[in-house]
């Protein structure tokens, strides 16, 4: 992993795809950490079909199941490639899988409909992060075209508490559906931060990002 990493962060991209397979020849099983590396070349190299196919690879072969930092990296590279309907994809599959996303994948789903001016994407993805709940999962899951059984959607976890969110990304969102004349829902938007701040709810912590240093 070391020394992918290091081919990856110099732009030597053929070689650290080389270094996978490699590794999948000599039987060295990827770890979570092989595919974030190998999503987050792919995404600078605007590759988004690879970035995506590499992670399907893995959970194909070797039956592992993408933790909270790969699906960010993933929800990144569709970002950075302006596929703002695919982080969608990816995000519901993280949901479905039984992954609980933080502040940082919600800011960047956020991001990307705010971006495309996906006001009523964007504003759903608030609602559920501020007020997680039965209803609210699956009215995303509807806003975002995430396709999956009922039984599946109602069997998707929900986070316990309220996630705050970056304040910047929820100015956009005030200052987008002003733009279009949704006051009341721009009022909301505020609303819903304002009882994230109020006492006895949980401040959610801020994620260390892994390095993507060990041994491979």
């Amino acid at each position: 992993n070391t020394l992918m990493l290091a081919c990856s962060n110099s732009g030597m991209y053929d070689e650290a795809a080389q270094i996978f397979e490699e590794m999948v020849e000599a039987d060295v099983r990827p770890t979570q950490v092989t595919a974030s590396i190998l999503v987050k070349m792919y995404g600078r190299a605007q590759e988004l079909d690879k970035a995506l196919e590499v992670v399907e690879r893995i959970k194909k072969d070797y039956g592992m199941t993408p933790n909270l930092h790969v699906y960010t990296c993933m929800i990144q590279a569709c970002g950075r490639n302006q596929h703002v309907r695919r982080s969608w994809r990816v995000f519901g599959q993280m949901l479905l899988s039984g992954v609980v996303p933080d502040a940082i994948v919600f800011g960047t789903v956020i991001h990307g409909c705010i971006y495309q001016s996906r006001v009523d994407q964007a504003l759903a993805l608030v609602r559920y992060a501020y007020e997680p709940s039965e209803g609210n999962k699956l009215g995303l899951f509807q806003a975002l075209g995430v396709e999956a059984s009922e039984k599946d959607a109602r069997a998707a976890p929900v986070h316990a508490q309220p996630i705050e969110l970056q304040r910047e990304g929820l100015s956009s969102l005030v200052t987008a559906l002003r733009r279009k004349g949704k006051e009341a829902l721009a009022q909301q938007v505020e609303g819903l931060a304002g009882l994230c701040r109020g006492p006895g709810v949980r401040r959610a912590p801020r994620r260390q990002e892994a390095r993507a240093e060990p041994r491979s």
